[in-house]
């Protein structure tokens, strides 16, 4: 009787050894729990604890385990061999597979904007057009006469190129360019693009102004735009075709008056050189054939605007500066096609333009009462 009481107590504490045992699973290499691996017998599964651990009374003692997990080979034991050990340890899983090759068949985003008399209509300056319909950040530091600049992809606007009948315009000084000195009645239509033009590339983004387009219907348009800050616009535009040839002229004339009424602090104060005047004008003439494109494209602007200066409680008055920016801008292209596959592309432009910052008070240039720069160049 003492023999069979003791081989039941080893029998009861072995299953008692066995209900309370846990198994860890880990990497080969660091030795690493790996949670959320799956262990099962065909009819029971479960998961590893954060620790790597499962409860394995769950089973019976002649089962035989699968263990897998995500990223490693899965791996089979039985539970008496389990017993010994504790432990099963999972080796990393290679896959292979067969060459994976990755094209972008995306093309160039890019946005033609035609303008016609209706698109005029809704606008009155060529950066409304950008800002309404591209999407390009318009920067405009107010009023007809201020600077008007444009950027794309949070980059300052020396990093847009801007082209005028595929010639690059952008500003010598700055690298940018001052949309305000182009006006409206001379684009007949916008290309933006994300990267660049004809050989041109630009990580801020590409705008193509193009003036001039053979075919257009005859027409001839007259416009005049008043604001309530008694601002006067008044604008002129003309098409014609001779058979083969096509013309273009537009002209345009805005300003402001001197003085220019404000409030501050509840008082209406008036403040005198806060006036502008602005003279455009420009034209092409095209001549399209079967096998040859030509265009010639000019334009000259005067910009001038009073610079009244800040306000601040202990200084109402205005400066007397002025600013002015006199630009001509010419523009030949010609496309040759004398083969099949064989087709000649020339765009050659020049630029003038001159600076003029007057201040007879010597408020902003200090040391002297005028400053003057001239740029021109031939591309």
């Amino acid at each position: 009787m003492k023999k069979i009481a003791v081989i039941l107590f080893l029998i009861e504490f072995s299953f008692s050894l066995f209900a309370q045992s846990k198994v860890a699973v880990v990497l080969s290499d660091k030795e690493k729990p790996l949670a959320d691996a799956l262990v099962k017998n065909g009819r029971i599964s479960v998961l590893t604890n954060l620790n790597g651990e499962f409860d394995l009374s769950v089973f019976d003692l002649k089962d035989t385990l699968t263990v897998s997990h995500v990223g490693f080979s899965s791996k089979k034991i039985t539970v008496a061999e389990l017993q010994k050990t504790l432990k099963i340890i999972l080796s990393p899983k290679t896959y292979k597979t067969a060459t994976v090759k990755v094209e972008d068949e995306r093309q160039l985003n890019q946005i033609p904007i035609n303008i016609d008399v209706k698109e005029r209509a809704k606008f009155n300056q060529t950066s409304q057009i950008l800002q309404a319909k591209t999407p390009l950040f318009v920067k405009d530091y107010g009023g007809y006469a201020g600077l008007k600049t444009v950027s794309f992809r949070g980059m300052s606007s020396e990093n847009t190129l801007v082209l005028f009948n595929e010639a690059r315009v952008n500003d010598i000084r700055s690298g940018a360019f001052d949309f305000a000195t182009v006006g409206i009645n001379a684009i007949d239509k916008i290309d933006f693009s994300e990267s660049g033009f004809g050989g041109y590339v630009s990580s801020g983004g590409a705008i193509n102004l193009i003036s001039g387009t053979a075919g257009k219907p005859n027409n001839l348009t007259l416009s005049a735009d008043f604001s309530n800050l008694n601002s006067k616009s008044f604008a002129l535009k003309s098409d014609y075709n001779f058979g083969k040839l096509s013309a273009s002229v537009n002209l345009e004339r805005s300003f402001s008056p001197n003085e220019f009424p404000f409030k501050f602090e509840n008082q209406t104060l008036r403040r005198a050189n806060a006036d502008y005047s602005k003279t455009f004008w420009g034209g092409s003439l095209i001549y399209l054939a079967k096998n040859i494109f030509a265009k010639l494209y000019a334009h000259y602007s005067d910009l001038e605007s009073g610079l009244p200066g800040f306000v601040v409680t202990n200084n109402t008055a205005s400066s007397l500066a002025r600013n002015r920016t006199k630009s001509f801008l010419s523009v030949g292209n010609l496309v040759w096609s004398f083969a099949d596959k064989l087709t000649f592309k020339n765009v050659t432009s020049f630029s003038d333009e001159k600076f003029v910052l007057t201040d007879p008070g010597k408020e902003l240039l200090v040391s002297r009462k005028r400053e003057e720069a001239n740029l021109n160049g031939i591309n």
